[in-house]
């Protein structure tokens, strides 16, 4: 079975990078972008996903809110938040969601990281 990850994010430099950088090192994976959180939560009603890397700051819902509604269609699915934003409160929310947190900018380490980090949570959920 194919792994899928969905990318969220409003910038499409940004969504290139996290597939690009992911793609290296998972050649065989399916990346599905989404430049809206409505597009999101829709495509998470349309697959099974892996992964779902979300930007906080979007043009209609934001990050949070696009995981919380996701969050009933694929539950138990990695969730990450990448963001610019770097207020603490926000940090503090994602935390509290039982997502993962990281902060941009997207560097080929910060993908490896979150590909370690999707690893662990599914070794720690079997």
């Amino acid at each position: 079975m194919v792994k899928k990850v969905l990318v969220m994010d409003d910038s499409k430099v940004s969504r290139l990078f996290v597939v690009n950088y992911w793609r290296e090192t998972h050649p065989d994976w399916q990346f599905i972008e989404a430049e809206t959180g409505e597009k999101a939560v829709s495509l998470a009603e349309q697959h099974q996903f892996h992964a779902i890397i979300l930007d906080y700051n979007m043009p209609d819902i934001n990050g949070l809110q696009v995981a919380e509604l996701v969050k009933v269609k694929q539950p138990g699915c990695f969730i990450a938040l990448l963001t610019a934003n770097i207020q603490r409160y926000i940090q503090d929310d994602a935390e509290q969601a039982q997502l993962y947190y990281y902060r941009k900018p997207i560097t080929p380490d910060l993908i490896v990281q979150i590909i370690q980090d999707t690893g662990g949570y599914y070794d720690a959920v079997q």
